[in-house]
């Protein structure tokens, strides 16, 4: 898995860190968008 992007994220359920990785065919924008700290 090199050359590719990991999304950590904490999961409200459970409260643990995971991490996913990008597909090829993800749309980075709308990562960037829905990963936006508003607080």
């Amino acid at each position: 898995f090199k050359d590719t992007f990991k999304i950590l994220y904490n999961c409200e359920t459970c409260n643990q860190n995971h991490k996913n990785i990008m597909a090829s065919d993800d749309d980075m924008d709308l990562i960037i968008m829905l990963s936006y700290n508003k607080n």
